[in-house]
């Protein structure tokens, strides 16, 4: 019995290589110049939760930013500041 267990957890590795990483997920502050009332922030948070994919999202209407965590194997930093800026708020990554 734990030979086979060996064997299809060996067959399962080499089959399914990935099974083995487990991804940090990715973060990504945005830069939202044009977030200017209160309810901005609402529009630029379910643009992004739209987003398969997006885990968190923390929005700062005094900085005008957006901190979003996101799995990084579906989602780039690009895509989350075209969502935003796609919802009429043009949107950059912050460096």
């Amino acid at each position: 019995m734990k030979k086979l267990i060996n064997v299809l957890l060996k067959a399962t590795l080499i089959l399914f290589p990935s099974a083995l990483v487990l991804a940090a997920p990715g973060e990504a502050t945005l830069k939202v110049e044009h977030m200017d009332c209160v309810t901005c922030p609402v529009v630029v948070r379910a643009a992004l939760y739209d987003l398969d994919g997006v885990e968190n999202v923390r929005v700062s209407l005094g900085e005008k930013t957006v901190r979003v965590r996101f799995d990084d194997q579906h989602l780039t930093e690009d895509m989350l500041a075209e969502a935003v800026t796609n919802a009429g708020f043009p949107a950059e990554v912050s460096q």
